[in-house]
């Protein structure tokens, strides 16, 4: 993975700006900066030299299906285009599918054992997605900062397609599955990602299970700062207020209003390991 830490920071708003926080070609808000005629001569990091592509054009760019003129183009163009569905996916508050459940956050998406976690900051007025994937050890997979992706490991298995990003653990095992989606202004969240143990969550498309036990199918919360959250103990800190708390087999239920500071779904992973 080619780094973009050698580019002064001052020249990462400008062109964050200017690309209108998204690839310059279809605006998707997960980046990543892309020197049009290389980082040869003397300032490589100058503005001019520099554009945002989402790994698909950034690939595409790479393997010259896309000339440098033609994304001088869409560069250009970038700062006249009208607003995309893409920032629509950020208007407050953001709409999250956890499986078959609902909910609506206003800053994390999801946090499970702190190791993964997706949120969006509001840096000079727009909102940027951050968030970090790791493997059960800890180690990072994925890693976004300001819409900057980086895929960080050569070992796994790290997808990229169109709307959808898929992190997997082996063939068939998905860890993390996070779609995208402009259209219908919402992200999607499945997968199973590990715990502080060997366990996982399972977050499907009937609901969100634990070793087979159902914690919750069809549920809606709103008014939150963060949809899903994962600690380790039940004594460890927690929000003021959570919609639904250590509960399972909880089937259309409702949390209205759970507060701007609280979270809608919640375990602690002493209390899933405790499940018959």
């Amino acid at each position: 993975m080619i780094s973009s830490k050698d580019i002064p920071e001052k020249n990462k708003r400008e062109i964050r700006q200017l690309c209108r926080f998204g690839c310059v070609i279809c605006g998707c808000p997960l980046y990543q900066y892309d020197h049009i005629e290389g980082r040869s001569g003397p300032d490589p990091h100058r503005t001019d030299n520099l554009v945002l592509l989402c790994p698909n054009h950034h690939s595409m760019k790479t393997n010259e299906l896309i000339t440098k003129s033609e994304i001088r183009k869409f560069r250009d163009a970038a700062g006249r285009r009208p607003s995309t569905a893409w920032q629509d996916l950020f208007v407050e508050p953001r709409h999250l599918d956890i499986g078959s459940n609902k909910c609506f956050a206003t800053d994390y998406f999801f946090i499970v054992t702190g190791r993964h976690w997706l949120g969006a900051k509001v840096l000079g007025g727009n909102a940027l997605l951050q968030g970090r994937i790791t493997d059960k050890n800890g180690r990072p997979l994925v890693q976004i900062i300001d819409g900057e992706i980086s895929f960080l490991s050569e070992n796994w298995d790290v997808e990229w397609t169109g709307k959808e990003i898929t992190v997997k653990n082996a063939p068939g095992d998905i860890l993390i599955r996070l779609r995208l989606d402009a259209e219908s202004k919402r992200f999607e969240l499945r997968g199973r990602p590990p715990l502080y143990d060997d366990s996982r969550l399972d977050i499907r498309d009937d609901g969100i299970f634990y070793r087979g036990n159902l914690l919750a199918r069809n549920c809606t919360t709103i008014n939150v700062r963060c949809g899903l959250l994962v600690v380790e103990k039940y004594s460890d800190p927690m929000p003021s207020a959570v919609g639904f708390f250590n509960r399972y087999k909880q089937e259309e239920n409702f949390a209205l209003a759970v507060g701007p500071d609280g979270a809608g779904f919640a375990w602690s992973n002493d209390f899933l390991k405790a499940l018959p």
